[in-house]
């Protein structure tokens, strides 16, 4: 098995400066967050179990006018083991938190990414909360390919639920909105 590549982030949160609340309160709860004793030190796929989640890349700085992403926003993408995208209408118009999601995906497709979605519902035409590019496969040249996928960032076992809206109050586990099974990610 090959030795896992030391990155310099656990995870990389993608977001619409209109969800900067959310972002922060993820932000803190990922850092602040304490993996319990008996499983620190055991060893994954992944390497050792550390002791914290931290660091977090979280983006401090609003974008510059201009249409494409900073030199350390990309440095940044690169080191990350996994990107965190924050789902709401917003993030939907965002052209940066798109491209952040096209180039990870493009750049490191076997690096798991997870959808939050904080606000909207997936497939809703007025309350879309997938950025194009978590909706559909990205070729190795970062090209969009035309066929969906189900939320094409690797994430085995993890579901999303779109059955309430997100905040720094609730719970980011919802139960489905018929209290039944959550729906997969990109699922009618």
């Amino acid at each position: 098995m090959a030795e896992p590549v030391a990155l310099k982030y656990r995870a990389f949160i993608s977001y619409s400066h209109a969800d900067t609340p959310q972002a922060k309160w993820l932000h803190r709860g990922l850092e602040e967050f304490r993996i319990d004793g008996d499983l620190v030190g055991r060893e994954t796929k992944n390497g050792a179990v550390p002791k914290t989640l931290k660091p977090i890349f979280r983006d401090r700085d609003d974008f510059t006018a201009g249409h494409t992403l900073t030199e350390q926003t990309l440095a940044a993408l690169d080191d990350s083991a996994a990107l965190i995208v924050i789902c709401s209408p917003a993030a939907v118009n965002s052209h940066y938190v798109n491209e952040e999601i096209r180039l990870f995906k493009s750049r490191h497709p076997k690096r798991q990414g997870m959808p939050l979605i904080v606000d909207g519902r997936p497939g809703d035409p007025e309350r879309e909360c997938f950025p194009s590019a978590l909706k559909f496969k990205v070729e190795a040249k970062g090209a969009s390919a035309r066929s969906r996928s189900s939320c094409s960032l690797p994430m085995p076992g993890r579901r999303a639920t779109a059955s309430r809206p997100l905040s720094p109050r609730s719970s980011p586990v919802a139960p489905s909105a018929s209290g039944g099974e959550r729906q997969r990610c990109g699922t009618a």
